[in-house]
């Protein structure tokens, strides 16, 4: 009898220990299981924030980034420049009637660019977006900006990439010409984006009568002189430009010539 006691007794306690290490087992896994809840909470809110600080951060260079219009493409359309009638100096379609079509676009953008790098400026149809760059690659929407009580000047403003501009070159000018126009200390250079010193130019001097006369002609090169008139006080000044077009296995191609209006 105390023998089957002892072992409903034993049997009991084993049974009430087994429930004890259960529910203890229970309350770590409700206890782990709550941890990792709360860890993964922290996790998953430490990312989210990061992911919407990189976003914001993203979303916000993008915005600067299309403001100052950084790395466009540059484009020169003829057509266009010519259209508002504000540049009817350009149109020399007459007096240029020994050019072939070809020839004349060629050297009328090759002169419109000479004209507007003479005069301290680039030819640009995107002016909504020009900005500045100082030697330090800081930009600035203006040329003189005031930080600080400090008047900071950003000398340089935005062309287009260097390598867009310089193909645009190559689209005009002989490879000569265009090596000729990049070796001007006025372009700068920062990153892969061009920039050109903004400085004051001269008074734009336009002519009284001007003509065009062909000096040679053949089948690989045209050359030809402008010669100009103009009555200052009772006497007359007379500006001579020669100039050539040379063909290339690219098509025509001007060589680099001055700017029609230089000083007498």
């Amino acid at each position: 009898m105390k023998k089957r006691f002892w072992a409903v007794l034993a049997v009991l306690l084993c049974m009430t220990g087994c429930q004890g290490n259960v529910g203890a087992g229970q309350a770590d896994t409700a206890q782990v299981a709550a941890e990792s809840q709360q860890t993964t909470s922290e996790v998953t809110t430490e990312q989210t924030s990061k992911i919407i600080e990189t976003t914001t951060s993203t979303t916000a260079a993008e915005e600067v980034s299309a403001d100052i219009a950084v790395s466009r493409e540059y484009e020169f359309d003829l057509d266009k420049f010519l259209e508002n009638g504000k540049h009817d100096v350009f149109l020399l379609r007459n007096e240029l009637d020994f050019l072939s079509d070809e020839q004349y676009d060629t050297y009328i953008k090759a002169l419109i660019f000479v004209d507007y790098l003479g005069n301290s400026s680039v030819v640009s149809t995107d002016s909504k977006s020009l900005h500045f760059i100082n030697e330090n690659g800081e930009i600035s929407k203006s040329l003189i900006s005031n930080e600080s009580d400090t008047v900071q000047i950003y000398p340089y403003y935005y062309i287009s990439t260097y390598k867009s501009f310089y193909e645009y070159l190559q689209s005009v000018f002989t490879q000569d010409a265009v090596d000729e126009i990049m070796s001007d200390e006025r372009f700068f250079t920062f990153g892969d984006e061009l920039y050109f010193k903004w400085q004051d130019s001269g008074g734009m001097v336009y002519f009284d009568d001007s003509e065009y006369n062909v000096i040679e002609e053949n089948d690989s090169e045209i050359a030809f002189e402008y010669t100009a008139h103009k009555l200052i006080n009772s006497e007359e000044w007379v500006c001579t430009r020669k100039t050539k077009l040379i063909h290339t296995d690219n098509g025509w191609r001007s060589e680099f010539f001055k700017n029609l209006y230089s000083e007498k």
